[in-house]
């Protein structure tokens, strides 16, 4: 029998860099899985990213900036857990005990103490916190620009809860990466999944996406550190090196554990699937109120079916601003 509800904690990733539409997108993934979590749990990420290869921090994310950017995203993250959107929130800082012992957990001595993104300036610690802080078995992650169609009376979730149960070789599942590809457009899994194996229903690949995945924490518990096994020689090359350090989590995820035999379950239904956006620039804010309606309703332009990317030429057509749009019920 496939766990409860009870057994997932739902988890969202959010950063300074999602300040300008997490109102919008946040309540959109609570509504759509309420009623089937424990309890929904924000982690907000607050250190900022250290220079690694021609990444330059200072240039980036100058320090002051990105203390005023962190003090806004943290006052909108709150309106959000006021209104009942987020049950918990979790802030992770440099020099917090708990940034260190998730660094130990996840990536051993592989990651130095003052290292908590990866050599593109994106979210190390943060996934680590996301995947180890829960208490329920299984967490359900977004990152907090995801968005999320979801056929009404369909429940992803459960079904991918039911057939993990199943295969027991995968460590996690996820709903298809894309609204359904047209006649004109190739098949989306053969494009972004790499699929190893093909069941009824589902795919089995080696790639463990960190946008979005129902992990079995369970499961995901004799791979860790995720730097070590098989991984762990080339983690200790690059950091002696310098060269491509610290690795992104998806990289590690898929050397790791895709390497060794874990895979991640896809599910084929096309009743859920996942839209990211790529550049969140103004073009997009104006954009996002239409894109979040036709997510809503599954009704998406035909040049965007097949494609897991927002492409902005789909959506070309005026409309409102969502930079100050308010927080919605995710009742």
């Amino acid at each position: 029998m496939p766990p409860a509800a009870d057994a997932v904690t739902l988890q969202i990733n959010l950063s300074r860099g999602d300040l300008a539409y997490l109102s919008r997108t946040v309540p959109e993934l609570v509504a759509r899985h309420r009623g089937g979590v424990r309890t929904v749990l924000g982690v907000l990420d607050a250190c900022r990213p250290q220079s690694a290869g021609r990444f330059d921090a200072d240039e980036r994310f100058p320090p002051a900036e990105f203390e005023r950017g962190v003090a806004d995203t943290l006052d909108a993250v709150h309106d959000l857990k006021r209104a009942g959107i987020l049950d918990e929130l979790v802030v992770l800082r440099p020099g917090d005990e708990q940034v260190a012992a998730l660094r130990r957990e996840y990536y051993g001595s592989a990651v130095r103490p003052h290292e908590t993104h990866d050599y593109l300036g994106h979210g190390l610690i943060s996934y680590a916190a996301g995947f180890g802080l829960p208490e329920t078995r299984y967490v359900l992650h977004y990152d907090a620009d995801m968005m999320l169609h979801q056929a009404a009376g369909y429940d992803w979730v459960a079904e991918a809860l039911g057939r993990l149960a199943a295969e027991p070789r995968a460590v996690a599942a996820v709903c298809r990466k894309a609204p359904p590809s047209g006649p004109d457009r190739p098949d989306e899994f053969a494009e972004y999944w790499r699929p190893l194996e093909r069941g009824d229903g589902f795919v089995l690949h080696d790639w463990f996406s960190t946008r979005c995945l129902l992990l079995d924490r369970d499961r995901l518990a004799p791979y860790l550190p995720l730097t070590g096994g098989r991984a762990a020689a080339e983690c200790r090359l690059r950091k002696w090196l310098n060269l491509r350090h610290p690795v992104p989590p998806e990289a590690l995820l898929h050397r790791r554990v895709g390497r060794a035999g874990g895979r991640c379950l896809a599910l084929t239904a096309e009743k859920a699937w996942l839209l990211h956006p790529v550049h969140k620039d103004a073009q997009f804010l104006r954009q996002l109120p239409r894109i979040l309606e036709a997510v809503r309703s599954g009704e998406v332009p035909p040049a965007q079916r097949g494609r897991n990317d927002v492409l902005p030429s789909a959506w070309d057509q005026s409309g409102p601003v969502a930079e100050a749009a308010p927080a919605v019920d995710a009742t």
